[in-house]
């Protein structure tokens, strides 16, 4: 969200998704924040379609998701 509002903002985990459309640069494009819980994961197969690009993003805090990562 720092790159949308300029400030950084605190985060808890996504459950479910969010999805914002951010400016950059006279670039406009639309961010998909999707939920890594196991149940949402089966889903994730329908957010691909026409993506021009991922960033996965894991908590390193999170040393178990790390290794599953």
């Amino acid at each position: 969200y720092k790159l949308k509002l300029g400030e950084i903002v605190t985060t808890i985990p996504t459950i479910g998704f969010n999805v914002e459309t951010v400016e950059y640069k006279n670039i406009q494009f639309t961010v998909w924040d999707v939920g890594g819980q196991d149940k949402i994961r089966p889903l994730w197969r329908h957010y691909f379609q026409n993506t021009q690009g991922i960033i996965f993003v894991v908590d390193s805090n999170d040393r178990d998701r790390v290794v599953e990562a």
